[in-house]
């Protein structure tokens, strides 16, 4: 990333893209910045305000590939969109994409990312976060296999779905699968279980 010639936030970097400029309009590889691949990007509103979610890939091998999550929002006092990064995935981790859904799971009004990380295997392995966009502060982190999990509308939250295998289950066909619904307490950063239910399969 190119660094900042400008006062910003720790770890922040600004590129001099007019900040008048529509998230939708903005050239995400510039945000990139030299040598590096944008492999999504994602348009979340925090307040009145548009940010953009960028997924960066580094060089280097598809297996073996430094990635990262940026929040960019346009800051007209520094005269360009600022980024902070999210997540970082060094090359060790494996991870082999990023893939993203921006909307509110924290239940405060504003969009949240929520990101899944793939590092492969039979089961769809990977690594779940939410960040909070406000603040750009990670909420939640799982690693899992076998399951997913998606935006809950009714109430707000997380619908963590997953595969449960009893002694003796093959790997092709678990005994059951359970849904768990969470809602986040901003007072005091937990995730608490409002629903979890149990059907045989």
């Amino acid at each position: 990333m190119p660094p900042s010639a400008s006062p910003t936030p720790d770890g922040a970097v600004l590129v001099e893209i007019p900040a008048a400029t529509a998230a939708r309009e903005v050239d995400v590889g510039a945000l990139a910045g030299e040598g590096n691949d944008v492999t999504g990007r994602w348009i979340g509103r925090v307040g009145a305000g548009e940010q953009l979610i960028v997924a960066v890939a580094g060089d280097g091998d598809a297996f073996a590939r430094d990635r990262s999550v940026w929040r960019w929002a346009p800051d007209a006092g520094l005269g360009g969109w600022v980024g902070v990064p999210l997540l970082e995935y060094p090359a060790r981790r494996g991870v082999l994409s990023i893939d993203a859904v921006v909307t509110d799971v924290t239940g405060d009004g504003d969009d949240d990312a929520l990101v899944f990380a793939l590092t492969g295997g039979s089961g769809g392995c990977g690594i779940w976060s939410v960040v909070d966009l406000a603040s750009t502060r990670p909420v939640y982190r799982r690693d899992l296999c076998d399951g997913t999990i998606d935006p809950s509308t009714g109430p707000v939250g997380l619908l963590v779905q997953e595969s449960v295998y009893r002694p003796g289950d093959p790997h092709c066909c678990p005994s059951a699968r359970r849904e768990t619904v969470l809602t986040y307490d901003d007072a005091d950063g937990r995730w608490d279980i409002v629903r979890r239910e149990m059907s045989n399969l």
